[in-house]
């Protein structure tokens, strides 16, 4: 089944960056890429540039500039070469809530192509993960104990991208 829904943290509105940003285009794209149906579980996409000109009706430099701001911002990282976007802090809004949904954002981080935003995003869900392992919250379904292996479909990424 198709996912229908994401999480937009409330707390964005207080969001000192995000108030800064310096035009509505930014704070609109940001919420873009955050919602758009090309998210996926783990922040991270390949969002092609004509894909967002059309879900947003905007011109070229409009979407460029938005999306400088943003990565000037650091509320995203953006890979030219590849067109994906990550955003920033994904996982501390949007974490694993189980044992699937932490085999799905397995499954998208094996799909990054490697290089820099592979590994802000890699180096995110493992904190996120070590941290529910190291003190488990009472009301996370994820089962991890230290003899679990929390990213079995990561050892195979980090393989292919020489890790």
């Amino acid at each position: 089944m198709a996912k229908r829904f994401t999480k937009v943290a409330y707390a964005i509105w207080r969001s000192k960056r995000f108030r800064q940003l310096s035009s509505d285009k930014a704070k609109i794209l940001l919420l873009y890429f955050i919602s758009s149906q090309h998210q996926t579980s783990i922040g991270a996409y390949e969002i092609p540039e004509g894909y967002a000109l059309h879900d947003l009706g905007w011109d070229v430099t409009t979407y460029r500039s938005a999306r400088e701001d943003l990565v000037a911002s650091n509320l995203i990282l953006f890979e030219e070469e590849t067109e994906t976007v990550y955003v920033r802090g994904w996982f501390q809004h949007c974490p694993p809530m189980n044992k699937s949904h932490a085999l799905n954002c397995e499954k998208w981080l094996a799909e990054l192509k490697p290089g820099r935003l592979f590994e802000q995003v890699d180096s995110d869900y493992r904190a996120v993960i070590e941290k529910e392992r190291d003190s488990p919250n009472p009301k996370s379904r994820l089962p991890l104990t230290a003899m679990d292996h929390p990213y079995p479909v990561l050892a195979g990424a980090a393989k292919r991208a020489g890790h």
